[in-house]
């Protein structure tokens, strides 16, 4: 039972109210921009997961890097 309890913890955690809006501003301008909601790169114009402050950094390194 506590393994279910631990899990349904973890989950909680994940659930982080940031908008893409947020995520824009930590960076310089020009490298990401919001549209419909939707957090993408201004360089390869994908589609980044906003929620997760890792996959934006790493989408930052491997697009600007020289």
């Amino acid at each position: 039972m506590d393994q279910f309890v631990v899990k349904h913890r973890m989950l909680l955690r994940k659930r982080v109210h940031i908008t893409t809006n947020d995520r824009t501003r930590k960076y310089p301008p020009a490298t990401f921009h919001e549209e419909d909601g939707m957090l993408f790169c201004s360089s390869c114009n994908m589609v980044i997961d906003h929620v997760r402050k890792c996959v934006v950094d790493k989408q930052f390194q491997n697009s600007f890097e020289p």
